[in-house]
């Protein structure tokens, strides 16, 4: 269980809660805090008698509950799964240049006998480029990957 899922649990009930939830709870500080500011706010509406507020003392926890808010809905840009899928990127690219590289130079070594050179470049430069293509496709999908993975991890909380 997330501290966002518990959260949200809490604003509608603070007593009766799953184990995993108790569980989350004698761990997380800032959901125990956040459970104790809900059964605090259920008691001061449970009153028959309203207090007005002051407007100052309004103004500041509403000031304070916007940056709460916003800082809630603020994405991490490095993600673990962002870092996986650009750790793993970062390491296909020597691989694919090495690997490119020993395979043009055995075909020069191999062929440049009996083939013209022409010929060789050309094959060359349709290799490079078919590399190039399969790489860029590759690094292309991986936000389109990494959108997918946070959707399911979204829609399983």
């Amino acid at each position: 269980m997330n501290c966002r899922t518990l959260q949200r649990r809490l604003q509608v009930e603070t007593e009766n809660l799953s184990p995993d939830a108790r569980a989350h709870l004698a761990e997380c500080p800032e959901c125990t805090a956040h459970r104790g500011l809900a059964r605090d706010l259920g008691t001061l509406l449970a009153r028959e008698e309203a207090a007005p507020l002051a407007d100052a003392l309004l103004l500041r926890v509403e000031t304070q509950a916007r940056v709460a808010l916003d800082g809630a809905q603020l994405p991490r840009i490095f993600r673990r799964e962002v870092v996986l899928a650009l750790g793993l990127a970062a390491l296909a690219l020597p691989l694919a240049l090495a690997q490119g590289w020993f395979w043009l130079q055995t075909l020069f070594l191999t062929l440049e006998a009996w083939l013209p050179l022409p010929l060789l470049a050309g094959i060359s430069v349709a290799y490079v480029a078919s590399v190039g293509l399969s790489l860029g496709f590759l690094y292309a999908s991986l936000p389109f990957a990494v959108a997918y993975s946070r959707r399911i991890q979204a829609e399983a909380s």
